[in-house]
């Protein structure tokens, strides 16, 4: 089982915000399900719209926390938007009536993990001000985080900063939703949170604000899986068509079904090398493959020329030939 519980707090009085609440919706409409339309985290969201009082509080935090830690999910998902504060101790996650401490639920993350309580892992999204502060300990010098194994991070802002919104809601949750929704996805659809970090990192500039991300995991899991970028048999068939990673493959005009500039005399049809070319074509968009000696695939076929993996392609056909694709 997988359990998430989003948090968004737009009604702060007089400081109020706009636009958390919708984030914490788009995540928890995001997350529910993957691309195909199978469940993924169960997900319980917690809001405080403009004009309510007292509907996020600590208390109902903690409440919530551990009702989830009590049926002992695989993975636990904890995603807050809202106001961040600091006090002496570190940064401090406001709620409607005061504050909850990022430093009690990093200590209730790191708890569960090794009671096996979670039994997998635990992952905090934090878009609020001051969030990279997450899992530092005021107890321990330097800057160093304090994190059990299977605890991931990802926060919007860098210790000292504040985050940024735009009438369409926080610029740091904008590009996680585009990240899940297939941005961070890889050629299989998977989307884990270090690719969903990477990708909402290399969007924003240097005098933006800089998300943070730390973890102490072994392995992991999909967060999200979307839609697959190339059929997995096709796939599979990389290590029938290159024995080896490193080998050339030899092509020639029967490959490509566009005869206009193959010489007289080789223009005899081959459904079988048509379709393998076809795949080659796929392989190539994708970045799996080049033509040797040639700028474009089409002249390498014409041409007699021969393809190669490229490295990210030699990367997916060690995943097929240990059998993990």
């Amino acid at each position: 089982m997988k359990a998430a519980l989003l948090v968004g707090i737009d009604e702060y009085g007089d400081d109020s915000l706009i636009g958390c609440v919708d984030d914490a919706s788009r995540m928890s409409d995001v997350l529910s399900t993957h691309a195909n339309g199978c469940p993924n985290f169960k997900c319980l969201k917690r809001s405080a719209p403009a004009g309510t009082s007292n509907t996020v509080t600590s208390e109902t935090l903690n409440d919530d926390l551990q009702s989830i830690i009590e049926n002992r999910p695989d993975s636990l998902l904890f995603y807050f938007s809202g106001h961040g504060d600091k006090d002496d101790l570190g940064t401090l996650l406001v709620t409607q009536e005061g504050f909850y401490p990022l430093r009690d639920l990093i200590a209730r993350a790191n708890m569960a993990l090794e009671n096996h309580h979670v039994k997998k892992e635990v992952v905090i999204i934090l878009d609020c001000c001051f969030s990279g502060d997450a899992g530092h300990s005021p107890f321990v010098s330097g800057n160093t985080a304090v994190l059990a194994e299977g605890l991931t991070i990802l926060a919007g802002t860098r210790a000292g900063q504040t985050g940024m919104a735009t009438t369409r809601g926080s610029v740091f949750t904008n590009l996680l939703v585009e990240a899940l929704s297939g941005g961070a996805a890889d050629l299989l659809g998977s989307v884990h949170l270090s690719s969903a970090y990477a990708f909402v990192e290399k969007r924003l500039g240097a005098f933006d604000q800089r998300p943070m991300f730390k973890c102490n995991v072994s392995e992991y899991t999909d967060l999200r899986i979307c839609d697959e970028l190339i059929d997995r048999d096709i796939l599979r068939k990389i290590t029938e068509y290159f024995p080896e990673s490193t080998t050339e493959y030899r092509l020639g005009p029967s490959y490509e079904e566009d005869k206009r500039d193959v010489e007289d005399g080789e223009e005899t049809r081959n459904p079988e090398h048509e379709k393998i070319f076809c795949h080659f074509r796929k392989y190539a968009s994708l970045g799996l493959l080049v033509p040797v000696g040639e700028e474009y695939l089409y002249h390498a076929a014409v041409r007699s020329k021969s393809c190669k993996l490229t490295s990210l392609g030699r990367s997916y056909w060690q995943l097929v030939h240990e059998q993990r694709v």
